[in-house]
């Protein structure tokens, strides 16, 4: 499974990419059928790069678009918090 997200810069250096990720993370794991996370950014986004690392993020290679990286996550190792119920 492939994540992503953006923030308005008003937003960024405040922990809330970080915070959005892990949840995508946690959300992705609780499927029984995904077993990696993967991400990709562009090598000038030092901030997006941390993000990954800091949540367990590997680098693996080139993207798949021109000029990006990889990032992978396998689940092994990886904790999830179970998704939420949907009552109706």
């Amino acid at each position: 499974m492939e994540v992503g997200y953006s923030l308005l810069e008003a937003f960024q250096k405040r922990g809330f990419a970080t915070e959005a990720m892990r949840a995508l993370i946690d959300r992705a794991f609780s499927m029984p059928d995904v077993n990696m996370v993967i991400a990709q950014t562009l090598p000038e986004l030092t901030p997006s790069i941390r993000v990954l690392e800091r949540l367990g993020f590997r680098f693996a290679g080139l993207g798949a678009e021109e000029g990006a990286i990889r990032y992978e996550l396998p689940r092994q190792g990886v904790a999830a918090t179970p998704a939420p119920v949907e009552r109706c």
